[in-house]
């Protein structure tokens, strides 16, 4: 790596480890998979425990911290990032679960919460029970998961339960390995080695405790991150990803050759540079004020919450463009890490297609 590591980088994470998941990256590519290096030190980090509490093993981060070491770790590798904000993500429903099940599927030194937002599966009410079937498409960091999670849609004698609103009732549930069958789906062009594969289960009978609900009022543990809403907690950390992916691919561009005249383009990348510099200032600034309304008055107004949503996505709109507009203005030095560039810009441009950003950015809005 050739890049110099920025200051807030090496505040979240030691720049040695920086430059081994970095070293690791393209051969990570290769093995679509992370590197089994990779992978030690996001156990040994405990990445994918960050919002697991203490008593449990785990970092018991606060959000902010969260999303300041996962911007970090894109930077580093974006796969790896990517990985460790989605499983450890996962990791924060054990704010939700019963304690009995909190210690089974969320405790241990090799802990990997995998799953899908997808609301693709179907449990029948049968006993004590539910028997589930399914297919949930994109588990990031399905080939380690010792636990997946799976939302289903609520049967009860063949018909789907209704809420009083007349919705379908969905829910989450807690699915051991040899519960389910990984396929390996995955086929983008970039987030390669994330293994974002499909997983498939056929009539798996699961008792009730494996079902938890996500909603402020159904928090097991007390502690102010469960109660943080779910939407916006997974809009700044995805936007933090892409945000730091984005920083790399800026500071890589400045190292390209051009076949336009360099002092052009040098200011292009300049003023994209300032511009995303300045929404990531105000992308963290909503962040912090949202947690500190959480912790001094244990709620947070809508208002707030509406600026963390639109900050987030302000930042990742941005990134979009920086990228569209200077990828093509370079090419890759010959012999420059097996085309980092290009293998950055593909991480970003995958990532930006996921669900939660996709129609925001299709018809550029923002309240």
């Amino acid at each position: 790596m050739n890049l110099t590591v920025p200051d807030w980088v090496s505040k979240q994470v030691d720049a040695e480890i920086v430059r081994q998941l970095d070293a690791f990256a393209y051969e990570a590519e290769i093995r679509k998979d992370l590197h089994p290096r990779q992978m030690e030190l996001v156990h040994h980090n405990k990445w994918f425990r960050m919002f697991i509490p203490k008593s449990l093993g785990g970092l018991g981060l606060t959000l902010p911290d969260v999303v300041r070491l996962e911007e970090a770790l894109a930077w580093a590798d974006g796969s790896t990032g990517w990985v460790a904000t989605l499983c450890g993500g996962a990791g924060w429903f054990v704010g939700f679960v019963e304690p009995s099940m909190a210690t089974v599927f969320f405790s241990g030194d090799r802990v990997c919460i995998a799953g899908s937002g997808s609301a693709t599966g179907i449990a029948e009410v049968a006993g004590d029970g539910f028997k589930i079937k399914g297919s949930w498409p994109y588990a990031s960091g399905a080939l380690h998961a010792t636990t997946f999670t799976a939302n289903c849609v609520i049967h009860e004698h063949g018909r789907p339960r209704l809420n009083a609103g007349g919705s379908e009732v969905v829910l989450p549930f807690l699915l051991k390995p040899d519960e389910v069958v990984v396929k390996q789906t995955w086929g983008a062009t970039g987030m390669i080695a994330t293994a974002s594969h499909s997983f498939f289960v056929s009539d798996v009978h699961v008792p009730s405790e494996r079902c938890f609900e996500i909603s402020s009022a159904a928090a097991r543990l007390g502690d102010p991150v469960y109660q943080y809403p779910f939407l916006q907690l997974a809009e700044a950390t995805l936007a933090a990803n892409i945000s730091g992916m984005t920083v790399r691919f800026l500071q890589l561009s400045e190292n390209c050759t051009r076949d336009a005249k360099q002092e052009v383009i040098d200011d292009v990348i300049s003023k994209h540079q300032d511009e995303v510099g300045k929404l990531r200032a105000s992308f963290s600034d909503s962040l912090d004020r949202s947690w500190k309304q959480l912790i001094d008055q244990g709620v947070i107004e809508d208002v707030k919450l509406r600026q963390v949503s639109d900050r987030s996505y302000e930042l990742v709109r941005a990134c979009r463009i920086c990228i569209d507009v200077i990828y093509p203005l370079c090419k890759e030095r010959s012999g420059s890490g097996h085309g980092e560039l290009n293998r950055v810009w593909r991480n970003i441009d995958t990532a930006l297609s996921h669900a939660l950003f996709r129609k925001r950015l299709a018809v550029g809005h923002v309240n």
